[in-house]
């Protein structure tokens, strides 16, 4: 029988950044997880005081909690892209970038 991993309960916060239709995204060089993929900038952060407003994906063996910030932009950010939101079947984007978008387009 095979070992079940136990999940790995992690918390990042993932900051948006929106001008007119486009949100910034970076491409990941930090992260082990959608390594050189294109991703909402994000830092890992300890448990916060409010988890209800957390999304949750589950990524191999980890449990990611995404508490969603809306900032604004001060200076560049490198590595960075704007993508049009009206038009993302034009880039190759991880499913975890689509289901944020996805959630964007909710709130």
């Amino acid at each position: 029988m095979k070992e079940r991993k136990k999940k790995i309960d992690k918390f990042y916060l993932l900051e948006v950044y929106k001008k007119n239709n486009k949100f910034l995204l970076i491409k990941n060089t930090k992260f082990n997880f959608l390594k050189n993929l294109q991703i909402f900038p994000m830092k890992q952060i300890s448990k916060p005081d409010n988890l209800a407003k957390a999304l949750n994906f589950k990524i191999s063996n980890m449990n990611m909690n995404v508490i969603i910030k809306f900032s604004k932009l001060k200076g560049a950010i490198s590595n960075s892209s704007w993508i049009d939101s009206s038009k993302l079947e034009d880039y190759t984007l991880p499913t975890f970038t689509k289901k944020i978008f996805n959630y964007l387009k909710k709130i």
